[in-house]
């Protein structure tokens, strides 16, 4: 199974990814996430209010911080270069392991977990619905 996510990786579309360099709210939460006590990465990641952009954002945090092109089609592979992370003056890689998602209601559900289908990401985590509304 853990093949089968790899070889989904390979195809996805890159240009469907949301990086912090592209956004200045993840921007910044990656920037803080570089000095946190307990490392850069984010590890099971909480995200409430998902919709497509943040997933998206979320999508790059699991693929991992060193995709790189492959083919002129914009396609993404992942690639895990340990001693990348260890060059002077670069920062470890930032990546998260798992995530959950909240959404307000199910269509919303609906949209992001198909959205999490076609990034290949719906099995490295859970999209539930909550809501800030007191019973």
């Amino acid at each position: 199974n853990n093949n089968n996510n790899n070889n989904n990786n390979n195809n996805i579309d890159r240009s469907k990814l949301v990086f912090g360099s592209d956004d200045v709210l993840f921007g910044c939460i990656e920037q803080n996430q570089q000095t946190a006590p307990l490392g850069p990465s984010f590890g099971s990641l909480l995200d409430a209010g998902t919709g497509s952009h943040s997933l998206r954002w979320i999508a790059s945090l699991l693929l991992g911080s060193t995709l790189t092109n492959t083919t002129t089609t914009n396609t993404i592979t992942e690639s895990f270069v340990a001693n990348q992370a260890t060059t002077a003056n670069q920062p470890p890689p930032q990546a998260a392991m798992r995530y959950t998602a909240v959404t307000a209601d199910a269509t919303m559900k609906r949209n992001v977990v198909a959205e999490a289908k076609s990034l290949g990401i719906e099995e490295r985590g859970a999209v539930i619905i909550g809501n800030w509304k007191t019973a």
